[in-house]
């Protein structure tokens, strides 16, 4: 209660703003929409542990970057309007992009020794989405053979796909949870952990180490530590194993970054030799037409 009381004084406009964007984007047509997914993955009879991305949540991101490119039309360096319409939510199909993007996936599976054969990608035809007003879908058929470990991976891709800043990256939960570690040990280093939430994921991914001392300053003891466990069982994990290293160099290289937002559904999986695994997925590209 204490923490709730005061959150009206620690709060400035950049943590009110992103808590915000939190409420934006419940609805309870997304999860209508997400028990839709989940039925689809029951009735396909998949592995317990390989579960499609929540259409849920990536719907709610997707609704945050609309909200987020309406509202900040003015940043500077820049506005966040002008990147999502460009790269994340463009206003085109622009679908080369995208077979890049999955040529570049390609590429990294089998060099990790996790992909053995990829078949032509199909694309389908577009379809509006009756419940995002304004957004087309354009789904792509894909069809691998992966490891069970590449399979996780994959899907950990399209779940993180889309994502701006490492307040994307974290459920709502989280970021409370991370400010209230910060209101418990000093409530004016709140401004650290503003910033900390707007570092872009990949420049996070592949150099974490200055951002998390940044945030380790502000904190000492018991609290320092309970920041590191955050980090650990949180997406920035995921994040900082998958874009580091040559991935997240090239996904720059090739000006793939921001990656475009992306689903993945009506998937099945079989069994192969060892731990191989038969995919087929369809990808959606969103775009705001």
């Amino acid at each position: 209660m204490k923490f709730l009381s005061s959150l009206p004084r620690l709060l400035s406009p950049l943590t009110a703003f992103v808590l915000g964007l939190m409420a934006i984007a419940g609805s309870g047509v997304l999860l209508t929409l997400h028990a839709s997914v989940i039925r689809q993955v029951q009735e396909q009879g998949l592995p317990a542990a390989v579960t499609i991305p929540p259409l849920e949540k990536r719907l709610q991101i997707l609704k945050s970057q609309i909200e987020v490119s309406e509202l900040q039309q003015a940043a500077a360096q820049g506005s966040s309007d002008e990147v999502v319409s460009t790269f994340v939510l463009p206003a085109s199909p622009d679908l080369d992009r995208v077979l890049t993007l999955l040529t570049v996936l390609h590429d990294h599976f089998r060099n990790a020794g996790q992909l053995r054969a990829f078949a032509p990608v199909q694309i389908l035809p577009g379809e509006p989405l009756t419940d995002v007003s304004g957004i087309t879908a354009h789904p792509l058929r894909i069809e691998a053979e992966v490891t069970e470990e590449g399979l996780m991976k994959l899907l950990t891709f399209f779940r993180l796909s889309g994502l701006l800043t490492i307040s994307d990256a974290l459920r709502p939960a989280e970021i409370q949870n991370l400010l209230a570690m910060t209101e418990q040990q000093d409530p004016s280093s709140v401004a650290v952990i503003e910033h900390f939430l707007s570092v872009p994921v990949l420049r996070y991914a592949l150099d974490p180490k200055p951002y998390d001392q940044e945030v380790m300053r502000a904190f000492t003891g018991e609290t320092a530590q309970l920041f590191s466990e955050f980090i650990a069982h949180s997406d920035l994990a995921q994040i900082r194993d998958f874009f580091s290293g040559e991935f997240g160099r090239v996904l720059v290289q090739q000006h793939l970054w921001p990656v475009r937002f992306l689903t993945a559904d009506r998937m099945t999986v079989t069994a192969l030799d060892g731990e191989w695994r038969k995919v087929s997925m369809e990808v959606r590209a969103y775009s705001k037409l």
